[in-house]
């Protein structure tokens, strides 16, 4: 069963939620080509890829107008919501004949498959 989220009030419904958490990095580089070494420690950037449905073509492209912007995230992992930052959006149709995933939209409305990249703020 399907988790409905909700990125700036536009229900998704995700099936799929998958978290990147990298570990440190250790980078070393020479100096001016001499002897001296710069050591540095860094944290790559956690991401999370969510994919779900979304119905109706006003919701998916006010899905897709988030792209390189902070919007809220309200999920069942996080009910009081979160900020985040969509780095990438994707969408595909689906060819149904009749959806029945939201009552609140016709049976004929458009279904999409949604992917997003999201960064935590």
């Amino acid at each position: 069963m399907a988790s409905i989220w909700s990125i700036d009030g536009n229900n998704i419904y995700i099936d799929k939620d998958q978290e990147d958490h990298p570990a440190q990095v250790a980078e070393l580089n020479p100096i001016n080509s001499t002897a001296s070494i710069f050591h540095s420690l860094f944290t790559p950037t956690e991401t999370k890829s969510v994919q779900g449905t979304v119905i109706g073509e006003a919701v998916k492209d006010a899905i897709m107008a988030t792209k390189d912007s902070i919007v809220s995230l309200i999920s069942d992992l996080v009910p009081g919501g979160e900020s985040v930052f969509v780095q990438k959006a994707e969408y595909e149709r689906v060819l149904v004949s009749k959806q029945r995933v939201d009552t609140s939209f016709p049976t004929d409305a458009p279904v999409y498959r949604v992917s997003l990249t999201l960064r935590p703020q």
